[in-house]
């Protein structure tokens, strides 16, 4: 019987060719130099500004479609509760304005952690005076609803 100390004369020849061969670190630093060369290329780059386009419009149409859908579900809270009582509350016209808005913000965190460029000042002025209308219209809706 062998002895359990004793290796296989192939295990020997493999073992002494693996410490002659390359080290790991330096194959996967080679690896790593050729993804990031690979990234940097012009093919990659056009995809990338493809895939970031497609992105910014989800932000854009989640946010708008989020508002419209809200204010629309306000306004017919507003119109059922005047007048003579008349008319269809859409309350879930105004949550599923809520889930848009917030799935706007879901998709712009994406956006800018592949990347994208930040929004400007004139932009978030503009999309604050928007989510105030929001914030009002469901104001007066709650108020109709409740008063």
């Amino acid at each position: 019987m062998a002895s359990a100390s004793s290796t296989p004369a192939g295990s020997r020849s493999s073992l002494a060719a693996g410490a002659a061969g390359p080290d790991v670190d330096e194959v996967r630093a080679a690896q790593a130099s050729q993804v990031a060369q690979a990234l940097r290329s012009e093919v990659l780059a056009a995809q990338l500004s493809g895939v970031l386009g497609r992105q910014w419009r989800g932000v854009v149409v989640f946010f708008w479609v989020g508002v419209v859908v809200f204010l629309v579900g306000a306004g017919s809270a507003v119109v059922a509760s005047s007048g003579d009582g008349r008319g269809t509350v859409w309350t879930g016209g105004m949550f599923a304005g809520v889930l848009l808005l917030m799935r706007s913000c879901g998709a712009y965190g994406s956006y800018r952690r592949n990347g994208g460029d930040r929004l400007g000042n004139d932009a978030w002025v503009l999309t604050a005076g928007v989510l105030v209308v929001v914030f009002v219209g469901g104001l007066l809706a709650a108020m109709a609803l409740l008063g």
